[in-house]
């Protein structure tokens, strides 16, 4: 059995997208995959089940022994066909404080896998964000760590501080890890991003992963849906990528095994990011579009955009003379600016400063209207988005009666949603700042099912959160 630890004390880097990503993928070549949730925020268990809340039993009762709780497996959950969770919540936070006196604390996870260790090929421990019980008892129970790692400033800092904790932990304790760094969120298009990346793998060589997975919207989306990437996205470079390091740690076993299965569909796969190929990693724009009506983007070329009407439309398209003519007016006659991605379908340009007003030619404003309107027309139900007077808050909710949105910038205070081609949408005035909120579909209060930023509440369950920053207001995370 190989025990895996995803691990960096530095949060935000994709720990828990890669935990059940990687635990998907491995499940689907026929190995038996148990994935262990050791953070408290329970993200891993919210990204593979859609209803955590029913939960009576968590690996915080394995570790303590509470409520007569004394296996492993009897708080294991089957998510997927060889793939089973041992799920988490807030209270794990609270086990540090429990085995403060107990000798042995640090081993108590290592213990309860030797319960399993002949029913899984594979046991992935999904870590929390810092250095702690929680986290040595992971490393303790693992004999290998993928150490997720974005190409920014802070994570030069992380990853070596990560490496320090491990060569502590065969110093002091005696056990050994292989640990590799694995490049995430990576976008192709940053200079700096590039030279992180290159600086990371100058100085870890060998204790690098040779994919790389590039930032796609999807995998976030995918986590929203309780999906693994390769049921919500197969054409996705998220599902490419993590299919290639399926693919490497696989190639690591004992021949144990047959030869790995996890090959790439030519009719629908993108080719994963190696790293040979770092600068011709995509932007954050999926690098590959549906087949759809195509809109002219400024400054970036034609695009296309996916929409359920695009077989219907696509039978009124002017002819591609017309459209390359578009194109190419909107290049040479005005300034340039980057293409948004909106909720991986649609995108919108922004507006350059100093722009001059410009009049479009006649013969090609029909042109631009018909290639604008799908975007005008149809509403995606996202996370927390700003635009021009505020914030639209968007969520779908297929034959509910009633949708409101709860939050602490209206006391809680449940305000009706507007229902708008299927979608229910409010826009709220907001100052830059951090947030909490609900939605309330038919008298059921829940969570943004597309928003994987969630914070436990003193009562009990979660709440959303976004934070609102820049100028006016610019930017959501």
């Amino acid at each position: 059995m190989r025990t895996i630890a995803i691990v960096n004390q530095k949060g935000g880097c994709g720990k828990t997208t890669t935990a059940i990503n990687l635990s998907a993928f491995l499940a689907s070549e026929t190995r038996r995959v148990l994935l262990i949730d050791m953070d408290p925020q329970g993200h891993a268990t919210l990204g593979l089940l859609r209803d955590p809340s029913q939960l009576e039993k968590t690996v915080y009762e394995v570790l303590t022994h509470e409520q007569g709780v004394t296996a492993l497996a009897e708080i294991i959950v089957r998510v997927r066909e060889n793939l089973d969770l041992a799920p988490a919540d807030v209270l794990l936070s609270a086990l540090p404080e429990k085995l403060r006196e107990t000798p042995g604390k640090e081993n108590k996870l290592s213990e309860v896998l030797e319960e399993i260790r002949k029913d899984y090929d594979y046991v992935i421990v999904d870590c929390p964000p810092s250095v702690g019980l929680l986290t040595f008892n992971a490393l303790k129970a693992c004999t290998e760590a993928i150490i997720p790692v974005e190409p920014s400033f802070f994570s030069l800092q992380g990853i070596a501080r990560q490496m320090e904790t491990l060569d502590l932990l065969a110093t002091t304790a005696g056990h050994n890890i292989k640990a590799r760094a694995l490049i995430t969120l990576y976008t192709g298009r940053s200079d700096f991003a590039k030279a992180v990346a290159e600086e990371i793998r100058k100085h870890l060589g060998d204790r690098s992963f040779n994919t790389v997975i590039r930032f796609s919207l999807k995998l976030p989306e995918a986590v929203g849906h309780g999906l693994p990437i390769a049921e919500f996205s197969p054409r996705s470079s998220g599902c490419a990528d993590y299919r290639a390091l399926a693919r490497e740690v696989l190639a690591d076993e004992p021949p144990k095994f047959a030869p790995s299965r996890v090959e790439e569909d030519p009719e629908e796969a993108i080719a994963p990011a190696p790293a040979a190929a770092l600068e011709q990693a995509e932007s954050p724009l999926e690098p590959r579009m549906q087949v759809s009506p195509p809109i002219p983007v400024i400054g970036e070329g034609l695009f296309t955009v996916e929409t359920p009407r695009a077989r219907e439309e696509a039978n009124s398209l002017p002819p591609a003379a017309v459209l390359e003519q578009a194109e190419s007016f909107l290049e040479s006659r005005m300034p340039a600016a980057p293409p948004m991605p909106i909720n991986g379908e649609g995108l919108f340009t922004s507006e350059a400063p100093g722009a001059r007003e410009e009049t479009i030619p006649p013969a090609l404003a029909a042109v631009f209207e018909q290639a604008e309107s799908p975007l005008e027309r149809r509403i995606q139900a996202s996370p927390p988005m700003p635009i021009n007077g505020g914030v639209r808050f968007t969520i779908e909710a297929p034959g509910a009666r009633s949708v409101q949105l709860a939050a602490d910038f209206n006391d809680w205070v449940a305000d009706e949603m507007q229902l708008l081609d299927g979608i229910w949408t409010k826009v709220v005035p907001l100052p830059p700042g951090r947030y909490h909120y609900r939605y309330v579909v038919d008298g059921g209060w829940q969570t943004d099912p597309l928003n994987v930023h969630l914070e436990p509440t003193p009562w009990g369950g979660y709440n959303s959160v976004f934070v609102l920053e820049g100028n006016n207001g610019n930017k959501v995370h």
